[in-house]
């Protein structure tokens, strides 16, 4: 039998004001924090360490389903 072993790399970038971004993309769409949470996969005291500025990091996936969910483009892309 043959296992393959899959390397991930990580990259990051830095977005300036994503936390005010995400928040304002919110509040705008009308749809409550917790709705959001449920859907992405998240707790609240995640999503309040997000729009607060306190998480130093978010995945690509978590960032494109919030993307999706409030109807929104951060504008976040990678230089692949």
């Amino acid at each position: 039998m043959v296992v393959k072993v899959r390397r991930i790399e990580r990259k990051e970038i830095e977005v300036p004001d994503l936390p005010k971004q995400i928040a304002q993309a919110q509040k705008k769409s009308g749809k409550p924090v917790s709705e959001i949470c449920v859907t992405v996969g998240f707790s609240r005291t995640y999503w309040y360490q997000i729009v607060n500025g306190r998480e130093e990091a978010i995945a690509e996936d978590t960032l494109r389903k919030i993307e999706e969910l409030l109807d929104v483009d951060f504008g976040v892309k990678f230089n692949d």
